[in-house]
């Protein structure tokens, strides 16, 4: 198997058969054999694909001389690729297993570079469908180190009491944490202000110990400090954009103060004092939506206000207040520089980001209507609350 194709060769004498090239815009990775004339072929971008090798006609011998003057070749037919779910773009790894024991399964699994790991179950005797088009393997499982994370938000409430010293001055209440995959990092935040980062494999490890104090080696941490009050959202910006420093994260607080980290170094690169109820939630803007070429930082308070902090330049361009029940959805208008703010009373609230200005308030359909037009941030917010923000 070669990035640009795969070819099939006699195994008596190493004449080529047949050479397979590979998808547009794809590289072959690796293949494994079956069956007696069927493989499996995968790519680099985490697709398999199955063929059967089937005798197509007999071509003549490049040398007569050797007593083959007519020689058999193979066709490779597509039978079935693997169903694949729409996500950015990893590096994949890929491979195959058969087992040995019953049930007997054969096995193709991917991980990418997120922590994602996939397995589809290849059947016996694949087949294309009845029409001869490939047919879907579908996925099996799939399942990654933040879905893990997720459901098991508990990993480091036991960690931190042992680096804390619980039994030195009580047990510090544990806030917002986010797993960052990329770098293999734990981020706590605390309600005594402070900011914990672990490494997130070895904090797993600490935490399934039944005995934490028997821990002999110190789990190795950085300590962020600057707020005063308890942090209550957490932010890391480069995994929703890659135009962002890998070691940038942002913190909001109960004291309504919103911190820029070099996280990397501990250094406070800026803080944003808001004058508003505590932060709820932090978001980015859409991906169209940008001041001079950068996106900006959403800040949801809980007194209903949303403000907009823009980085490079340090500032809050924006501090919209007059909602008078909590929000619900921000939408964008990239082309006019408008933020559409949607509460749960069914109000919208329509503010000029460059001017600060609140432009007009709609109800009923015209609101409705208004933000179906509008382009939304990463996450949508209802699943950004329920998630309780970057958990």
């Amino acid at each position: 198997v070669f990035p640009s194709c795969w070819k099939v060769y006699d195994y008596c004498d190493l004449s080529l058969l047949w050479t397979e090239s590979s998808p547009q815009s794809q590289s072959w990775a690796g293949g494994e054999v079956l069956a007696a004339h069927r493989l499996v072929i995968w790519t680099e971008a985490g697709q398999g694909y199955i063929y059967q090798l089937l005798n197509s006609c007999l071509s003549r011998s490049k040398h007569p001389s050797d007593r083959r003057v007519l020689k058999e070749t193979v066709c490779p037919l597509l039978l079935c690729s693997t169903a694949v779910q729409e996500t950015e773009s990893f590096s994949y790894v890929m491979g195959f297993m058969n087992e040995r024991k019953e049930p007997f399964y054969k096995i193709l699994y991917s991980g990418d570079a997120s922590g994602r790991i996939t397995l589809w179950h290849i059947p016996d005797v694949p087949v294309s469908t009845l029409d001869g088009s490939p047919k879907d393997i579908p996925m099996a499982a799939s399942w990654s180190l933040q879905d893990h994370f997720d459901a098991h938000g508990s990993v480091t409430e036991g960690v931190l009491d042992h680096l804390c010293g619980a039994g030195q001055g009580g047990r510090r209440g544990l806030g917002p944490s986010l797993y960052i995959p990329t770098l293999d990092k734990l981020v706590c935040g605390c309600e005594d202000g402070r900011i914990f980062i672990l490494p997130a494999l070895q904090a797993v490890k600490t935490r399934l110990l039944e005995d934490l104090s028997a821990w002999k080696d110190p789990l190795p941490h950085q300590i962020l400090t600057g707020h005063s009050s308890s942090v209550t959202s957490l932010l890391y910006l480069h995994s929703w954009s890659a135009r962002f420093d890998p070691s940038w994260l942002v913190s909001g607080s109960q004291d309504s103060c919103v911190i820029w980290w070099d996280m990397f170094t501990g250094e406070i690169l800026h803080q944003f004092p808001l004058q508003a109820g505590p932060v709820t939630s932090l978001l980015l803007s859409s991906e169209n939506c940008r001041l001079k070429g950068h996106r900006m930082v959403c800040c949801l308070c809980s007194d209903h206000s949303v403000a907009l902090l823009h980085l490079p330049e340090r500032a809050c361009i924006l501090h919209a207040r007059k909602h008078l029940s909590p929000v619900r959805k921000l939408g964008w208008h990239p082309l006019e520089n408008l933020l559409v703010v949607g509460c749960e009373n069914d109000s919208i609230s329509v503010w000029d980001i460059e001017t600060g200005i609140l432009e007009r308030q709609e109800t009923g359909e015209v609101a409705t209507a208004v933000l179906a037009g509008c382009e939304d941030s990463p996450l949508s917010l209802a699943d950004f609350l329920l998630q309780g923000g970057e958990q």
